[in-house]
C-alpha cells in the first residue's frame, strides 16, 4: 500500500470502518430489516453524492487509481474509458441514487432495487482492498437477506 494516494494509516482506518459498516448492515438486515433498509438507502445516497462529486471535480482520480489497482481495471478504466470516465461516473451515480430510492419503496420495485444494489456491490470485488474487500460481498449478502423479507413495506 506504499504506492497509495492516501497515507497507509488512513487507508486502513477507512478499510476497517468500511468492513465494520458492512457487517453492521448485514446484522441490521437480518435482525431489523426496516432499519437495514434505511441504512442502505443512506449508503447508496452517500455513494451517489460522492460519485457525482468525483464526476464533476476529480474524474482524473479514477484513471490515476486504475494504475495501482489491477491490470484489467487499468486497461478498462485508464485506457478503454479515457474521456468517457465522467459519463460512466454519472451513470453509476444515477444507479446508486435509484437504488437509494428503491430502498424506500415496496414490492417488486424494492426487490429490483436490492438486486441492482447487489450488482453494484459485486462489481467492486475486482478492486480488492481498495474497495475494502470483503465489504462489498458482505453488503451484497445483506441486500440478499433484505429482499427475502416477506413484508416489503416501509412502516
Amino acid at each position: 500500500m506504499e504506492d497509495s494516494l492516501i497515507a497507509p494509516l488512513v487507508f486502513w482506518a477507512i478499510y476497517i470502518s468500511g468492513n465494520s459498516a458492512a457487517l453492521l448492515l448485514l446484522w441490521l438486515c437480518i435482525r431489523h430489516p426496516h432499519v437495514g433498509r434505511v441504512g442502505f438507502s443512506l449508503f447508496f445516497a452517500a455513494s451517489c453524492w460522492l460519485n457525482i462529486s468525483l464526476a464533476t471535480q476529480m474524474s482524473w482520480l479514477y484513471a490515476k487509481e486504475a494504475e495501482f489497482i489491477t491490470v484489467p481495471y487499468d486497461l478498462f478504466l485508464g485506457k478503454a474509458l479515457g474521456e468517457i470516465t465522467k459519463p460512466i461516473l454519472w451513470i453509476t451515480a444515477i444507479c446508486q441514487g435509484l437504488a437509494a430510492m428503491a430502498m424506500m419503496l415496496k414490492g417488486k420495485a424494492f426487490i429490483l432495487g436490492c438486486w441492482c444494489g447487489m450488482v453494484l456491490c459485486l462489481a467492486l470485488i475486482p478492486l480488492g482492498l481498495r474497495a475494502a474487500f470483503p465489504a462489498p460481498v458482505v453488503a451484497a449478502l445483506a441486500l440478499y437477506y433484505l429482499q427475502r423479507v416477506p413484508k416489503h413495506t416501509y412502516p
